[in-house]
Formats: C-alpha cells, sequence, structure tokens
C-alpha cells in the first residue's frame, strides 16, 4: 500500500511546510534537531553540516542534511 499526497489531511500538510520553512536554533553544544523527521541533539544522531556562513555580527548560519531522512534545512546560530 503506498501513502498518496492527497491522501493525506491538509492540517498535516501545513505543518510539514511549516516546518520545512523555518530555520532552526542552532546549539554549539548539543547540535541541532531536523525540522521534518525530528531526529538529532542525540549521540550518533548528528546532522551533516554542508555549509558554514561567516558569522555577521551576532548571527552564523548553516546548511545542514539531515542523514536520517535527508532532507535540507538552515540553522541559526547566536552568540
Amino acid at each position: 500500500m503506498s501513502l498518496r499526497l492527497e491522501d493525506l489531511p491538509v492540517e498535516l500538510l501545513r505543518e510539514l511546510v511549516a516546518r520545512v520553512r523555518q530555520a532552526v536554533d542552532y546549539s554549539p553544544r548539543d547540535g541541532v534537531t531536523c525540522p521534518l523527521c525530528r531526529t538529532g541533539r542525540r549521540p550518533g544522531q548528528d546532522m551533516g553540516v554542508i555549509k558554514t556562513m561567516a558569522w555577521h555580527g551576532s548571527l552564523r548560519e548553516r546548511y545542514h542534511a539531515c542523514r536520517v531522512c535527508g532532507h535540507r534545512f538552515k540553522s541559526v546560530q547566536s552568540c
């Protein structure tokens, strides 16, 4: 049995789109959690960093790829 996009509730689709579009907080100590599948921040669930940008004032952006679901997303670190 395959799951079709048309079969998913609209509320669930809206929540998933909102998760995917937002940047997540990055912690130098704990790392980051994937906004789509919610894995990370535990040993062995490290998110792969694709690119780390330079500091802009007190903010730094990183781009990640989740090693569990493959989702690519942005995180923001503030100091």
